[in-house]
């Protein structure tokens, strides 16, 4: 019995290990990132935009700001000022052992103004992440 345990803690010591080498080896490649895009909302009201991240963030990140600029030609009448604000619903997740990775997020957006406006809402997301090198996931702008 003795030695079966013996060979238990041997693979508990060397799972261990590995896990804290593949932890080093990510706080070596993880660098401080800034993921901005656009897209287009057509019309005032609420709506959900599915974003994927072009890189991996290691923890959350900071949504570091939202903001619209209206399409070329949108008429923009008084009392009835263009806004936009947004908050993220849900991250999308990846889990690897040791830890969990943020690579994208379902955002909640609401503008007022006209009906028939158009407007591009503009983000941006930092924090610390990894990329891939061999397959980057390319980020398209969106039309909602």
């Amino acid at each position: 019995m003795a030695s079966l345990q013996q060979a238990q803690n041997q693979v508990n010591r060397n799972l261990e290990q590995r896990r804290t080498h593949a932890s080093r080896v990510e706080s070596t490649l993880a660098r401080e990132h800034i993921v901005k895009g656009k897209f287009l909302l057509q019309g005032a009201g609420e709506g959900l935009v599915e974003l994927k991240f072009p890189v991996w963030f290691i923890e959350e990140p900071n949504m570091g700001g939202l903001g619209g600029v209206m399409y070329p030609g949108s008429e923009v009448i008084d009392g009835s000022y263009p806004t936009v604000s947004g908050s993220v619903l849900n991250w999308t997740l990846v889990e690897k052992t040791p830890r969990q990775y943020f690579t994208g997020c379902t955002l909640a957006v609401v503008t007022t103004g006209l009906p028939e406006q158009r407007m591009f809402v503009h983000y941006r997301f930092e924090g610390k992440a990894i990329v891939n090198p061999v397959n980057p996931v390319e980020t398209a702008d969106t039309v909602v």
